[in-house]
């Protein structure tokens, strides 16, 4: 945990440091906050119960800030904290019996993407993520369980301006997260496919 924590506050801290030094150079578009709201369905993948879990969607809640430089066609999007939640259920073998089980995922993060305008109202933007998830996983045969552990991801974003404050945006990333250590149970290589579907509002 003390590893995890040191690496999330040097991961945030870089972070910050990037948006701050992007929004000091920058002469364009003011910055804009924004509240994004919106679901996410996540595959899970790889690992040693990753395909024995079926595909979840779960809710997902951001705040940030926007920050256009020059003529406003490019710039930083970056997000403080990134909330999400989703319950994961499957069953299987991964053990030699058969078992059912579930897993709660809360992946908390922080973001920075590169932007860029495409048009008048079409956007794009990628880039990583880092944090940790709280994972909360229980079987028919093991008492519920939970841990913390370091989360990174890699993605993109397309969206289109309904308004100058209001954006529908649509996105992908791949996130991987540290093995998740139980008491009985280890879940090694965790990782997810996650598409997100969300409205955003700047003000």
């Amino acid at each position: 945990m003390k590893q995890i924590a040191k690496l999330l506050a040097l991961s945030l801290t870089a972070l910050l440091s990037a948006a701050a030094g992007a929004a000091g150079g920058g002469a364009g578009t003011a910055p804009a906050n924004h509240v994004r709201l919106g679901l996410i369905h996540v595959t899970p993948g790889g690992g040693s119960i990753g395909d024995l879990l079926d595909s979840g969607v779960g809710a997902a809640f951001s705040i940030g800030r926007e920050i256009r430089f020059g003529d406003g066609t490019h710039g930083l999007e970056v997000d403080y904290v990134e909330l999400a939640h989703v319950k994961l259920k499957g069953e299987g073998t991964p053990y030699g019996f058969h078992m059912t089980g579930s897993l709660d995922m809360t992946p908390v993060l922080a973001s920075v993407r590169y932007s860029l305008k495409c048009g008048d109202r079409f956007s794009i933007a990628f880039g990583p993520s880092l944090g940790v998830t709280f994972a909360k996983g229980s079987t028919s045969v093991t008492p519920s369980d939970d841990d913390t552990v370091f989360t990174w991801a890699l993605g993109a974003t397309v969206s289109y301006a309904v308004s100058e404050r209001v954006s529908i945006d649509a996105g992908y990333r791949h996130m991987r997260l540290s093995d998740i250590e139980y008491d009985l149970i280890t879940i090694t290589d965790p990782q997810a496919d996650v598409f997100q579907l969300g409205v955003r509002f700047k003000w």
